[in-house]
């Protein structure tokens, strides 16, 4: 584990820290910022390498005896913290302020995560899903042998 993740998981500020300490021993260099960036952005994957493999006591320091895939789960219950209603709040309004800048291109707004399939979902809702005449006629025949009435064909 490096060092950034094991402070890490002590306090997320320490790689501030780490970084200043770090750079000042180093000669200066053109791209300061940009290195400071990368070590803060590699965090959230250096953390997420600890957590998923040194805990599940299978990473990449052994060779790989069978297939095997890590995994961490968090969960947080908002009631415990602040409360729910408070973190919808805080989560809104970063939503807000998130798709409230100015996109890259103009004909492309600011999206988060899920905004594309929530659209998408809105549209299949109100207009319905188009499906090529093979794929119809294949659920069609899995309808029938499942006892399963298919949904209206819209116009």
């Amino acid at each position: 584990m490096s060092a950034v993740a094991a402070l890490a998981v002590a306090s997320p500020a320490a790689v501030i820290a780490v970084s200043d300490l770090s750079d000042s021993a180093k000669p200066p260099t053109q791209h300061r910022q940009f290195v400071q960036a990368a070590m803060i952005t590699d965090l959230p994957s250096e953390l997420m390498s600890a957590l998923s493999q040194g805990l599940s006591g299978e990473g990449r320091r052994d060779p790989p005896s069978r297939w095997s895939a890590s995994t961490f789960v968090q969960v947080l219950d908002p009631d415990f913290f602040g409360g729910r209603d408070v973190f919808a709040g805080e989560m809104n309004f970063l939503a807000d302020q998130s798709r409230a800048n100015r996109p890259a291109r103009a004909d492309r707004p600011v999206r988060l995560p899920g905004d594309q399939a929530a659209q998408r979902i809105a549209t299949a809702q109100a207009h319905g899903v188009d499906y090529d005449a093979a794929t119809w006629s294949a659920l069609a025949k899995y309808a029938q042998a499942l006892g399963v009435a298919m949904p209206p064909v819209l116009a």
